[in-house]
C-alpha cells in the first residue's frame, strides 16, 4: 500500500468517527430531552393563628392554635407593635406556655412562628401583655364538687369587684405541682380531665383585672 492510500484511509477513518461522535451526541441529546427535571422549593410552614396571652404577677401565659406538623415553635417579644422583635425562647407545647422573663410594669407585644424542616414560618397574630401589682383580694369560697358528677369536677368560688377573668390550677396533693387547668371570665369552672377515684386539689386566682394577678386562693 503506497503512501497515498495511508492518507486516504486515515482520512475515512476520521470521517467516520466524527460522524459517530455527531451521531452519539444527537441520540444523547434525544436521550435526555426526553426527561423533565422539576424542582419543587420547600415551602415553610403556615404561620401559628389565635395568640392569645394573660399577664400574671410574675408571668405571662400563651395559648395558640398550632401548625400541622411544626417541630416547634419560637416566641418574639417586642416593647411596642412597631418595636424590634427579641427571640425569647422555644417553644415545644402549644396547650399553655409561658414568658417568665417579663418585668413588671413592661407593656409587651408577642408573635409565635412555627418551625419545620423546610424553615421558619411567618409571625402570627401579635397578642399584648402585661404585668402589674394589684389590690385587689383574691377570689373566696373555693369549692369542688365530691363525687357529684362522674365525669366532671365543678370548681367555683365567689366573684371578685373588678376581675375580669380567673385562672385555676390543680394538682393531685396539696404539696404536688400546681397545673394549669384554664383560664375563665365567670366564676365556675368544670374540668373534665379526671379519673374516677382520684382526689384534686384547686386554686383560683385573679388572672386580668386590667392590671395583673393576685396570689392563689385554695
Amino acid at each position: 500500500m503506497n503512501e497515498e492510500d495511508i492518507m486516504f484511509k486515515n482520512r475515512v477513518s476520521k470521517k467516520l468517527s466524527l460522524a459517530l461522535l455527531v451521531s452519539l451526541i444527537v441520540v444523547l441529546s434525544n436521550l435526555f430531552s426526553s426527561f423533565q427535571i422539576t424542582a419543587h422549593p420547600l415551602l415553610a410552614p403556615p404561620a401559628p393563628t389565635n395568640l392569645a396571652a394573660v399577664g400574671t404577677i410574675d408571668e405571662i401565659w400563651f395559648s395558640v392554635t398550632p401548625v400541622s406538623g411544626a417541630d416547634y415553635y419560637k416566641l418574639y417579644r417586642a416593647k411596642s407593635l412597631y418595636g424590634s422583635k427579641q427571640f425569647i425562647t422555644n417553644v415545644t407545647s402549644t396547650a399553655f406556655f409561658k414568658d417568665t422573663t417579663a418585668s413588671i410594669g413592661e407593656f409587651y407585644c408577642y408573635w409565635l412562628t412555627a418551625v419545620d424542616g423546610s424553615g421558619e414560618s411567618g409571625y402570627s397574630n401579635h397578642a399584648t401583655a402585661y404585668l402589674h401589682d394589684s389590690n385587689i383580694p383574691a377570689p373566696t369560697n373555693v369549692q369542688a364538687t365530691d363525687g357529684t358528677y362522674s365525669d366532671k369536677v365543678r370548681v367555683t368560688w365567689n366573684s371578685v369587684s373588678g376581675a375580669t377573668a380567673y385562672r385555676v390550677d390543680r394538682a393531685t396533693s396539696l404539696t404536688g405541682e400546681r397545673q394549669l387547668s384554664t383560664f375563665v371570665s365567670g366564676t365556675s369552672y368544670d374540668d373534665p380531665n379526671v379519673t374516677l377515684g382520684t382526689t384534686y386539689y384547686y386554686w383560683v386566682c385573679i388572672a386580668s383585672d386590667g392590671i395583673g394577678e393576685k396570689p392563689h386562693q385554695s
